[in-house]
């Protein structure tokens, strides 16, 4: 993905180009890389992604992600976004490095555990980023893994809005619809479930 790039899916080819994201279904998938989209640094809200399935099927390795930023604001609106499953940690969109990414109107889910350990899913991971988060449905994952966090935060200050937001369920002994784990994490929290 470049620079001001806008992706679109949801076109019918067939029919004049129609778009209905919901009947004309456009899978970004991976099996062979930890990440399935990445957001270029210094991307803005001109960088788009938009009316996907975006999904990790990455069998081996420890981490998996959906979408991947790191120094971006991307916007990313009308995706179903999962993480991964198996063994390791699965993200559903993970910012970092000052990442403000604009998130609205997706599913998120982080993925599926396959083993009780130092593993976890999350739907969206914040490490020093600020991310304007709305009108989202986001789980943190299912399975056995050993946490499940719909938000988490570390050292960022997201603006949540109008979400539906859960930790996860299945054998997680720790599972939390938003965290925040630094002293220096501060977040704008408004009708959310």
């Amino acid at each position: 993905m470049g620079l001001g790039i806008s992706l679109q899916g949801g076109y019918d080819s067939t029919n004049a180009w129609s778009r209905n994201i919901g009947s004309n279904v456009t899978v970004i998938a991976n099996s062979n890389s930890i990440i399935t989209v990445t957001s270029p640094v210094g991307s803005t809200s001109t960088t788009v992604i938009d009316g996907f399935t975006i999904q990790n099927n990455l069998v081996s390795g420890l981490i998996r992600q959906g979408i991947y930023n790191s120094g971006s604001s991307p916007t990313i609106s009308n995706n179903t976004i999962t993480g991964g499953a198996g063994f390791g940690n699965n993200y559903g969109i993970y910012n970092l490095s000052g990442s403000s990414p604009a998130i609205s109107n997706n599913t998120i889910t982080g993925g599926s555990g396959t083993n009780n350990g130092t593993i976890g899913c999350y739907g969206i991971y914040n490490s020093s980023s600020s991310p304007v988060i709305s009108n989202n449905t986001i789980t943190g994952g299912s399975g056995n893994s050993s946490i499940n966090y719909g938000i988490y935060n570390d050292v960022s200050s997201p603006t949540m809005l109008n979400n539906t937001i859960t930790g996860g369920s299945g054998g997680g002994t720790t599972n939390y619809g938003i965290i925040n784990v630094s002293t220096s994490s501060s977040s704008v929290i408004s009708n959310n479930t």
